[in-house]
C-alpha cells in the first residue's frame, strides 16, 4: 500500500461515516458474466462518446462564487517542471508506457439502451477505477447506468477487459440536483491489473499538470490523448484547467501531476475531466478532490459497503 493511500485511511478513520452520503450499484456474480458476454465486437462498434457536459453561463454563474474567482486569481504561481509537451496541443499518449497505461475506455449502457463511452483510470489500488458521475449516473433523475466493462490500454480496439463489481457515486451528485462539485464516482473491478495505479492527492495543490482522455475531437475516441495545461480559477468546488480542448468521450479522464511520486514510483492523479462552458473557451473544469472524495474512494475499496 502506498503512502498516499495511508494517508487517506487516517481520514476516513477520523471522520463520521455517513450511508446518505453514498449512492452505490451493487453487481452479482451473474451480471458480472453477462456483461462479458454482452460486449461482443458488435456491440462495441456501436459506443458513442457520452456528450461532454456544457454549462451556460447562467450556469456557471450560479457554480461559482465570483469573489471565490478573485481570490483564487490572487494565488502565486507555482512552476513545477515535467513534461515536454505543448501546453494546449493535445498529442496521442503511448498507453504501453506509465502513466498512460493506467488508463483507458470505460464502456456503458444507458436507459435507452444506447452503448456509450467515457474515460477512467487505476487510482489507489489495482481494482479501483476513478471516472465522472455523469459516466456512471443520470445526475438529474439518479438513474444508474448498466453494462460497465472497462479496457485499460485501449488504442484503437484491443486492451485489457475489467468488469465491475460496484460503482459509488455521491449522493450530492444528482440530490437535491446536478451538482458539478460531486461529478466523481469509484467503480472496484472484479479482478485486480498488473499494470499499477495512479496515486491520489486532494485539493490540486500544482499549477501546470497533464489530462489524458479519449475525446471525439482528437482520435475520435480510438485513442488516448494528452494535453498539458495550466490552473485557473478555483471556486465553488470546482477548478479550471486552462488549454484543455478535448471534448466528448474525455470525461473522467485523470489530471495527472509530473510531480511527485509516490513510494511504488506512481504518479498521482490530482483531478479529471468533468464539463466546459463557452464562458472560459478552451478550458475544462474538474472537481476539487476533498475529504469527501476520499471518503467515497475507501468506500469503494471496502467493497462499496
Amino acid at each position: 500500500m502506498n503512502i498516499k493511500v495511508l494517508i487517506m485511511t487516517s481520514i476516513v478513520l477520523s471522520t463520521t461515516h455517513s450511508h446518505a452520503m453514498d449512492m452505490i450499484k451493487t453487481i452479482n456474480k451473474q451480471k458480472v458474466a453477462s456483461i462479458h458476454n454482452y460486449w461482443t465486437p458488435e456491440n462495441i462498434k456501436k459506443v458513442k462518446p457520452l456528450p461532454h457536459p456544457k454549462l451556460s453561463e447562467q450556469e456557471m454563474k450560479e457554480l461559482i462564487n465570483q469573489k471565490q474567482v478573485k481570490e483564487s486569481l490572487n494565488k502565486p504561481i507555482e512552476v513545477i517542471e515535467g513534461s515536454d509537451l505543448t501546453i494546449g496541443t493535445p498529442e496521442r499518449a503511448d498507453v504501453n508506457l506509465s502513466p498512460y497505461s493506467k488508463g483507458g475506455v470505460l464502456l456503458f449502457t444507458k436507459p435507452d439502451k444506447q452503448q456509450y463511452l467515457c474515460s477512467a483510470q487505476f487510482v489507489g489500488q489495482s481494482n479501483i477505477l476513478l471516472t465522472a458521475a455523469h459516466c456512471v449516473q443520470d445526475g438529474s433523475t439518479g438513474k444508474w447506468y448498466d453494462n460497465f466493462v472497462f479496457y485499460r490500454a485501449y488504442n484503437n480496439g484491443g486492451g485489457e477487459k475489467f468488469v465491475a463489481n460496484c460503482v459509488v457515486a455521491n449522493t450530492k451528485w444528482s440530490q437535491p440536483k446536478k451538482n458539478y462539485q460531486y461529478d466523481y464516482a469509484f467503480i472496484q473491478t472484479s479482478r485486480h491489473s498488473s499494470h499499477g495505479w495512479l496515486g491520489l492527492i486532494k485539493d490540486i495543490p500544482y499549477q501546470i499538470w497533464t489530462a489524458i482522455g479519449y475525446p471525439e475531437n482528437y482520435g475520435d475516441n480510438k485513442y488516448m490523448y494528452e494535453v498539458r495545461g495550466n490552473k485557473g480559477i478555483t471556486a465553488g468546488g470546482v477548478v479550471e484547467m486552462k488549454n484543455n480542448p478535448m471534448r466528448h468521450g474525455n470525461s473522467g479522464g485523470a489530471w495527472i501531476s509530473d510531480k511527485p511520486k509516490d513510494s511504488s514510483g506512481s504518479q498521482y492523479a490530482i483531478g479529471l475531466n468533468s464539463f466546459h462552458s463557452d464562458s472560459y473557451p478552451g478550458s475544462e473544469f474538474g472537481p476539487v478532490f476533498d475529504n469527501d472524495f476520499m471518503l467515497h474512494y475507501q468506500k469503494t475499496v471496502n467493497n462499496c459497503q
